[in-house]
């Protein structure tokens, strides 16, 4: 599935002089660790004809070829739960996202700086099995303009696991020992798509002048018409960069709570709601958590809360910190979409005991993780209640008597207002 990238997308800038791009030596990096990269937010204006990433179409030596979709998507990928790139084609189409950088790059310091990628197939959008979208460099080597695809349904991701997994997200890594495949012949090195790991291209291609441009998410011409496959992509890395696509918008989250607890009474009432706009991510597997923060002798058996007709578990964190996660079991693994509205009503008392003190509770959007964790989104509100103890009810009056009053000195005293009758 790798493709050819013509020469004319070479910018201004992008053709470095001899001295910049000279040969480097290839140093070991056994031992060396990669410095963390550096997080860069493509947002929706980011990808088109005025960049930094552009298209298929947004190359004029394109013009022959037919794009498919290339846009910024609500989908989430693991991590940032922000969004992702869309690459999906059908009926003969290619489509890509291209980032060039503003000079030749030596190949092996780009591996040595760690290259990786994370990759979705959407079996239900697509008919074509064992593809997903390849991490392609357009390079100069020897003299020669090609390009080098790294392609996934030949590889394996970080987990081990060997090809394409479709419906799961995919993190793939472009090792030294990784295999390449060039598009063009490279005299002495490689015969046109020719395979050979990654380290065989950075130790070839080090003449004056040659280097990577820069870096492409791809998605191929097919090999039928009636092919289709649907992808996604996300947290590029590549030359120190982490390049993480994202949405603009971002839900908002609101909790309300009964204002006063009496400790020992009935149980007050609060409410979670997660609000996405229009511009938000697709937020898959919603549930929320909550937390109680009071005085330093609450401990999880002082409260009692519910959702959704069940009790929520709560444990103490060692700051004393009250926690306990809320699914929304109506709705088995709910989704926020782009202007939706989630979240859902709970109950909260204080049993009979309970310290009296000011309690702030917290809720936070979670998503569902693996085996079935919950996520923190960052995506969080406050509030606050007071747990207060009941007045003590006041000890009843001894009974009037009724009748003679025996004064103990020869009689019985008359009843008051019946003297003198």
């Amino acid at each position: 599935m790798s493709t050819h990238v013509s020469p004319a997308r070479r910018r201004t800038g992008q053709v470095c002089a001899a001295a910049v791009c000279a040969a480097t030596v290839l140093t070991s990096t056994v031992g060396m660790a990669a410095a963390a990269p550096t997080a860069s937010v493509v947002h929706p204006s980011d990808l088109g004809p005025k960049g930094p990433w552009i298209r298929l179409q947004d190359d004029p030596s394109n013009s022959s070829k037919t794009p498919g979709t290339q846009a910024v998507s609500p989908k989430v990928a693991p991590d940032s739960y922000n969004g992702s790139l869309h690459l999906a084609v059908r009926n003969g189409q290619q489509s890509q996202a291209a980032r060039y950088f503003p000079a030749k790059k030596p190949l092996q310091g780009l591996v040595s700086k760690g290259i990786s990628y994370r990759s979705f197939v959407d079996a239900s959008a697509s008919n074509t099995t064992g593809y997903g979208p390849n991490l392609q460099f357009p390079t100069t080597c020897k003299g020669v303009f090609t390009t080098l695809s790294f392609e996934p349904g030949a590889a394996n991701d970080d987990t081990g696991h060997h090809g394409v997994k479709p419906n799961t997200w995919q993190r793939f890594k472009v090792t030294g020992s990784a295999q390449l495949r060039t598009s063009r012949a490279i005299p002495g090195v490689a015969a046109a798509s020719q395979d050979l790991p990654m380290s065989d291209f950075a130790a070839a291609c080090t003449d004056a002048g040659d280097g990577a441009l820069g870096v492409i998410a791809n998605v191929g011409v097919l090999g039928s018409p009636s092919a289709t496959l649907d992808t996604y992509v996300d947290d590029i890395t590549v030359d120190g960069t982490r390049y993480d696509f994202a949405v603009t918008g971002k839900a908002r989250a609101q909790l309300t709570v009964t204002h006063t607890l009496t400790a020992g009474a009935k149980a007050g009432s609060g409410r979670s709601t997660f609000t996405n706009p229009a511009t938000g991510p697709a937020y898959p597997g919603t549930g929320s958590v909550l937390t109680f923060k009071g005085p330093k002798t609450l401990k999880a058996q002082h409260l009692r809360v519910t959702a959704y007709g069940r009790t929520v578990h709560l444990t103490r964190r060692a700051d004393g910190t009250l926690i306990g996660s809320i699914v929304n079991t109506r709705r088995a693994g709910a989704n926020l979409a782009p202007s939706g509205t989630g979240g859902g009503a709970f109950t909260v008392s204080a049993v009979k005991g309970a310290p009296a003190g000011r309690v702030r509770v917290g809720t936070e959007l979670t998503l569902t993780g693996a085996a079935g964790k919950p996520v923190a989104t960052g995506i969080r509100a406050a509030a606050a209640t007071q747990i207060v103890t009941p007045k003590p009810k006041p000890k009843p009056k001894p009974p009037r008597p009724i009748g003679p009053v025996d004064t103990g000195i020869g009689g019985a005293a008359p009843l008051p207002g019946l003297a003198g009758r």
